[in-house]
């Protein structure tokens, strides 16, 4: 964060490990002109109790990132925290190679005005990536895999780990991300997450976020992770859990029902919903999605 507050000129950084709406009173107080912050926080402070008494008009610009970022969870913050006209940057990359590229609300405006999930469209110069099958061989404009990266400054491999850096670089300098990612005919790169958290349901994988934008879209839904349960025919069904909007009430049935009607049959919450009172995360904001499998 310090490093992005010298590169972005006039750019104020708020320091907090809050993941709630505390520090919408710090961004009142000190109007800073940038915000930068996780998925996570976006989400809980556009429901903060209290919201409309805290002016964060200055905010100029919003950056994220750390996560597939969701149409509705930016629209939300936007409108409710920041303002609808707020620009925002968000930020793709690895701790192996550093930020390789972003999507801004520029880029949005080119789409018409709606955000694709995971979306990047702007690759930083120095950047190579390819997506590979199972069997490490490139896929078809469109479809998914896992994505490989090659970058001016990225790490030559881990210290003292041959096995390791001979499991996850190539003979070329292509590192394995672990990421699933697909490109579209124009090139543009998609980012669906990782693959460890994919759901393979009869040998189709399917991203979360494609099953999480329509819980999303629930008006009494606050959070939702989705993850792939275990089963011995299909290999994993889709799973919910769900934080509810606080005194909204909705049973575990009528989500199911909302989602299975919307989306198709692959995607269909065959593992059910569980209603939460918060999803576990990491100190950034990150979903651990492997506490909730477990």
């Amino acid at each position: 964060m310090c490093f992005i507050s010298a590169v972005l000129n006039k750019y104020t950084v708020i320091l907090s490990n809050a993941m709630s709406g505390d520090n919408l009173p710090l961004v009142q107080k000190y109007q800073p002109e940038g915000w930068f912050l996780s998925v996570g926080s976006m989400i809980q402070c556009s429901h903060a109790e209290n919201i409309e008494s805290y002016d964060c008009s200055s905010v100029r610009i919003v950056v994220t990132g750390g996560e597939v970022v969701l149409e509705k969870v930016m629209k939300t913050f936007l409108d409710k925290v920041v303002g609808a006209d707020t620009s925002f940057l968000i930020l793709y990359g690895i701790t192996e190679g550093g930020i390789i590229a972003n999507t801004s609300s520029d880029d949005v405006t080119l789409l018409g005005k709606k955000l694709p999930p995971g979306v990047f469209l702007d690759l930083y110069p120095g950047v190579n990536i390819k997506i590979l099958d199972e069997e490490g061989n490139p896929v078809a404009p469109g479809s998914l895999g896992e994505m490989w990266l090659k970058a001016v400054g990225m790490t030559p491999g881990y210290w003292s780990l041959p096995e390791l850096n001979r499991k996850v670089f190539d003979k070329d300098g292509y590192f394995c991300t672990g990421d699933a990612a697909f490109c579209d005919s124009r090139g543009v790169l998609f980012h669906r997450g990782r693959v460890d958290d994919l759901i393979t349901y009869r040998g189709v994988k399917i991203p979360p976020a494609e099953i999480e934008e329509v819980l999303m879209s629930h008006p009494a839904v606050l959070e939702a992770a989705v993850i792939g349960r275990s089963h011995p025919v299909d290999t994993q069904h889709a799973t919910a859990y769900v934080v509810r909007k606080p005194g909204v009430q909705v049973s575990e049935e009528e989500i199911s029902a909302f989602v299975d009607g919307q989306v198709d049959d692959l995607k269909r919450l065959r593992g059910g919903v569980h209603l939460v009172d918060g999803l576990p995360r990491i100190a950034i904001g990150k979903i651990i999605r492997k506490e909730l499998r477990n």
